[in-house]
């Protein structure tokens, strides 16, 4: 009879709300034949015994779990008692009372997903990959992962478990991105590896998790900012075969393969979920100025005053498209893996009732996956002179501007107006685009003068230069809330690599109106 894994034991002893981790154990304990240790296990589990088995967990079994409250409490179990065992020694409720539901699923695809869970679930608590006792865990796991069977257990070095030639990953092969917010800690980087492994249980895909990195001032997530890829996965379904491809050297403490590949189709993702998060604010915007929700796409790119956004992408045609279905409505919302705490959605102008984005439209990818999860808001730092446009707590972008110091009001604001080319021409004091706020004399425009950009030279406006104000134009949805005042941003600058901009189709020009803003 093998040994018990003292890993996961120590991990579940450390973790007793870790519900993967009992499972893991769990089917540890049901491979060499122990019943009752099996059963607490899978108690334990719950829904993610139901989830990996696709069968109900009996009633009985249920009951009986919770007659075994004292382990839910790490600290009740001390030295180096096995919490298993206490269970089982100091409740009979389980013994000779319960038969196995289900007989022990065999197969190579489980087992070799199996493996690859126990891995991630581990690996970002430093348990596996230790600089200091390397060798000795790796050999720990591959002894720990034997079963009974005579299959050959795959190799597992620091940086793969089946190897993946060159470390690439093929854009079409891509299914999922699961990104965690910046400062995330190791518990929030488990869960995320957790929804790595569901994810890949149940289809054959490809995912990769990234985390962000954070603002100088680490209250920001720095969308720009190359995200750091901590590993990547490939279900090959059928096959059985799982291959980890890890790229980060001090989450693995390995030799870590080349990420180029992989990050370039990362911030393709990231260019989509702009899209998404730009289509799901315009949607918003729309009905809280018309109480009602758009019927097509069309009803968001009408002409001026109309026009909520200027254009529509394909990658928006196929956000509305499942909108429309009503697809993204069901998906799960758990702010606790991206370490983000999406807000109830964007302020009414004129109001202050709030409608959740999520009831409102729907998500074309979960928040576990992406955390532009909130409406875009638009931030202005009067003391470091910046200009942010934020979903939540992630930075897109940040610009510098020109301010006018005391004659630039702090508070908060909507846009009531977006204009193109409100000098009638792109040149100008007040350049390219401009955008009302709260219908005052107040707006962010353009400018002639662009050496006024960190300065407080205007008379009160928000001043921009002419590629950032049309990539901000094309990122604000007519209704965007804006907020002014003083140490809210940080003093980097982000600009994307590529711009975002929207094929306009639509007049958004105010041929009938002299702009008076006050420059």
């Amino acid at each position: 009879m093998q040994e018990d894994p003292q890993y996961l034991k120590n991990f579940v002893k450390e973790h007793p709300d870790n519900k993967m981790g009992w499972y893991l154990l769990g089917r540890h304990y049901d491979e060499i034949g122990q019943t009752e240790k099996s059963l607490f296990c899978y108690a334990k589990a719950g829904e993610i015994f139901e989830a990996f088995e696709h069968k109900k967990l009996p009633v009985g079994i249920k009951e009986a779990a919770k007659q075994v409250q004292l382990v839910q409490d790490a600290n009740q179990i001390k030295g180096d008692a096995d919490p298993v065992e206490e269970a089982v020694i100091r409740t009979k409720s389980l013994k000779n009372k319960t038969t196995h539901p289900y007989p022990l699923v065999n197969n190579n695809q489980r087992r070799n997903k199996l493996r690859l869970i126990a891995i991630l679930l581990l690996l970002l608590a430093g348990i596996i990959y230790s600089p200091a006792s390397e060798d000795q865990d790796l050999k720990q796991v591959n002894d720990s992962l034997q079963t009974q069977s005579s299959e050959p257990t795959p190799k597992v070095v620091p940086n793969l478990i089946e190897e993946q030639n060159g470390g690439e990953l093929a854009q079409q092969q891509l299914q999922r991105v699961v990104f965690v917010a910046a400062g995330s800690g190791t518990e929030l980087l488990q869960k995320a590896a957790g929804a790595v492994a569901l994810s890949t249980a149940h289809e054959s895909s490809s995912t990769v998790l990234a985390q962000g990195y954070s603002s100088s001032d680490n209250k920001w997530t720095a969308w720009t900012k190359e995200p750091r890829i901590l590993f990547s996965v490939e279900d090959g379904g059928q096959s059985g075969k799982v291959t980890l491809q890890q790229y980060d050297k001090e989450a693995c403490g390995c030799e870590p393969a080349d990420d180029t590949a992989v990050a370039s189709v990362v911030r393709e993702w990231q260019f989509k979920q702009e899209q998404e998060i730009l289509l799901r604010s315009a949607i918003s915007a729309y009905q809280h100025k018309n109480n009602a929700m758009p019927t097509s796409l069309e009803d968001l790119t009408g002409n001026y005053p109309n026009n909520i956004i200027s254009g529509i992408t394909q990658e928006m045609i196929e956000e509305w498209e499942t909108l429309h279905k009503g697809e993204a409505a069901q998906k799960p919302t758990d702010p606790a893996v991206t370490g983000t705490e999406p807000d109830s959605g964007a302020e009414k102008a004129g109001g202050g009732a709030k409608q959740s984005l999520g009831s409102l439209a729907g998500s074309g990818s979960s928040p576990t996956e992406s955390p532009l999860a909130s409406v875009l808001e638009i931030i202005v730092d009067q003391q470091k002179h910046r200009l942010a446009i934020v979903s939540g707590k992630v930075i897109l972008r940040s610009y510098p501007v020109g301010l006018g110091g005391e004659r630039t009001p702090e508070g908060n604001y909507v846009v009531t107006e977006k204009v193109k080319n409100p000098n009638g021409k792109t040149t100008g004091p007040f350049g390219s685009r401009g955008m009302t706020l709260s219908d005052t004399l107040y707006a962010i425009h353009g400018t002639n003068d662009p050496d006024s950009m960190d300065k407080d030279l205007s008379q009160g406006c928000v001043r921009m230069l002419q590629g950032d104000l049309e990539e901000l134009y094309d990122m604000t949805p007519l209704g965007t809330k804006v907020t002014i005042g003083r140490g809210l941003l940080p003093e980097e600058i982000y600009r994307a690599k590529n711009r975002l901009h929207l094929p306009a189709k639509t007049d958004e020009t105010n041929p009938a109106k002299v702009y008076s803003w006050l420059d």
